[in-house]
């Protein structure tokens, strides 16, 4: 197969997890096997972030991943994947270079890592900011109730409207490709703050902020398979309907900060 990334960049993968520690085993296997057919060993660091494990998953990163290139960021309680991404993206831009890219995944394997060379290909024809999308034609998710796929797909509707994302299918998900020009701008534009929000909205204020400063972003299918997932899903949902509703009166002054980028 032949590798999809050239030898001067990096890949950054960014995985928060919060006990996680039963999805670790997979997890290490999947991104091996991505790393062998993608990568040679000097192009890539996997960045995780503990945010405020209560199980054993420190023990276990250190386990399943002793023999992958890492790193390893604790937040001593739990802070929400918002500040978990935050402190990694700090962390990154510190010393990547403009020619590097981030990945960022979720760490209980519904990220369906065969996609992400095809995600790389389209950042190769021009995009930015490449989004892993299940309502997109070619995706779907599955192994999930009638009933939450339901509200899940009107919920992203309604928010895309609200928060003007016209145009993107999917505005929350996890699982996304970044160049690090991109994130350095958006650092830059906004105070190095890129994630304010320190739950799950703040991946939509990411998104909001990259509209707004004109990013091209484009969108590859995702096969979202819930039943690959160990233990229950951490969002709340009643807190973070709110909170992404929330997202809705900073709107304004976001744009009105925003510097289009030039790449």
């Amino acid at each position: 197969m032949a590798k999809v990334f050239v030898s001067r960049m990096t890949l950054f993968i960014v995985i928060p997890f919060l006990n996680e520690a039963e999805n670790f085993v997979r997890l290490a296997q999947e991104l091996r096997e991505f790393i062998d057919n993608n990568l040679s060993k000097s192009q890539y660091l996997i960045i995780f972030v503990n945010d405020g494990s209560a199980d054993n998953s420190v023990v276990e990163v250190h386990k399943k991943f002793a023999d992958f290139n890492y790193q390893l960021l604790n937040h001593v309680t739990n802070m929400g994947p918002g500040a978990a991404f935050q402190t990694a993206f700090s962390e990154i831009l510190k010393a990547a270079s403009e020619n590097d890219f981030v990945l960022t995944i979720e760490a209980d394997n519904t990220s369906n890592l065969s996609i992400v060379p095809s995600m790389l290909r389209r950042s190769k024809e021009g995009y930015d900011v490449v989004l892993a999308s299940p309502y997109m034609y070619g995706g779907t998710i599955t192994n999930t109730p009638f009933i939450r796929r339901f509200l899940s797909f009107f919920a992203n509707l309604f928010l895309r409207e609200l928060l003007d994302l016209r145009g993107l299918f999917t505005i929350s998900s996890f699982f996304r490709l970044y160049k690090v020009s991109v994130l350095r701008h958006i650092a830059k534009n906004f105070d190095s703050m890129l994630i304010q929000r320190k739950g799950f909205e703040g991946k939509v204020e990411l998104l909001m902020k990259l509209v707004f400063c004109k990013i091209a972003i484009s969108e590859i299918p995702l096969v979202l398979d819930t039943s690959r997932r160990k233990g229950k899903s951490k969002m709340k949902i009643l807190r973070t309907i709110f909170d992404l509703l929330s997202l809705y009166f900073q709107k304004k002054s976001w744009k009105e900060q925003a510097i289009v980028y030039k790449s």
